[in-house]
């Protein structure tokens, strides 16, 4: 109870001041800003999965493009609002994800199997999208030049789309507070930590990654929406790119993944530093900018291996009060 009061404050202060962002930087480095939080929020909803589920997945990006396809086919073709276009897209986002779910959890693969395996569905996903000519084929679909106003998803400035994400990824940090104390949560981290133990204790292990896979899609496909209306299209190789996911995982594991703040503060310190390094030295150096990037990753890692925000001591004291108590509620339930 403690620790979730210190988070709600944290939270409250750092909302408090990146509401004041728009009225004191520019134009670029409010994109930057929007960019930063829309992997703020992505990180925080695959850290769901990887972070407290330990499950290395990469099906992702097929609830980013379902968020980003249904808005711009719904609203092209119907003129219906994103918003109300998300209502469907989340429902086909939880049926694939299910599907997902129930794959390669049914063989019980490993976790490299496992990331391998929903690779591979990702990239079916993206040459499935690519051969539909309704979607668009290779070009995508385009947002229709004639939405605006706040019900189309288009509130006409920067400043508008950095406060829906801003809102956004603070309701994202409170439904992973939420989630981190829950039983599911605790169920999550159980399974992820010894699925055997979990198991021996009576905890369905794929029930618990068919929970927390839904909530993580379903907070997927919203960024799909919003990133979609942001930049005008979805597209296979924006929206069905593992190389997006690959980011949104490094991201997490540098800042710390199974806790509420690490994939907070590692995209919101390395997407800005990323356009520090590309608009200094990339202009003039191409490629060098990359280098000095991968390297601030590997020292990051070698000097804080378990990311910048740590989860490992808190977590080890909250499990151990977990499967004893479950131990218990086991043992008792036999007599």
């Amino acid at each position: 109870m403690r620790r979730a009061s210190s988070d709600l404050l944290i939270l409250a202060a750092g909302t408090i001041v990146l509401a004041f962002l728009p009225a004191i930087v520019s134009t670029y480095w409010l994109h930057v800003a929007i960019q930063a939080l829309l992997f703020a929020y992505l990180c925080s909803a695959w850290n769901l999965v990887g972070g407290f589920n330990g499950a290395l997945s990469f099906a992702h990006p097929i609830y980013l493009s379902i968020g980003g396809y249904m808005a711009a086919y719904l609203g092209a073709e119907y003129h219906i609002s994103p918003w109300v276009s998300l209502l469907p897209a989340i429902v086909l986002s939880m049926v694939v994800c299910v599907c997902i779910e129930l794959i390669v959890t049914r063989f019980k693969l490993p976790v490299l199997s496992y990331a391998l395996a929903t690779m591979a569905l990702s990239n079916i996903a993206r040459f499935v999208v690519r051969s539909i000519p309704a979607l668009g084929g290779v070009a995508g679909l385009a947002v229709p030049l004639n939405a605006k106003g706040w019900w189309q998803f288009q509130p006409g400035s920067k400043s508008g789309f950095f406060y829906i994400i801003l809102i956004a990824t603070v309701a994202i940090v409170l439904i992973v507070i939420w989630f981190r104390d829950s039983k599911l949560g605790l169920q999550a981290r159980a399974v992820r930590d010894n699925e055997r133990a979990a198991e021996a204790i009576g905890v369905k292990a794929i029930m618990v990654r068919i929970k927390t896979g839904l909530l993580s899609a379903a907070l997927t496909t919203f960024a799909g929406v919003f990133y979609c209306e942001f930049i005008y299209i979805a597209d296979p190789i924006t929206f069905l790119s593992p190389m997006l996911f690959i980011e949104v995982i490094l991201f997490t594991a540098v800042g710390g993944m199974g806790t509420v703040w690490g994939p907070v503060v590692g995209a919101l310190l390395l997407t800005p530093t990323g356009e520090i390094l590309r608009g200094s030295i990339g202009a003039t150096n191409p490629g060098v900018d990359g280098l000095i990037y991968g390297i601030i990753f590997v020292v990051i890692i070698l000097l804080m291996p378990h990311g910048i925000v740590s989860r490992h001591r808190q977590d080890r004291s909250l499990l151990r009060r977990f499967f004893s108590a479950e131990a218990l509620r086991a043992s008792s339930s036999r007599r």
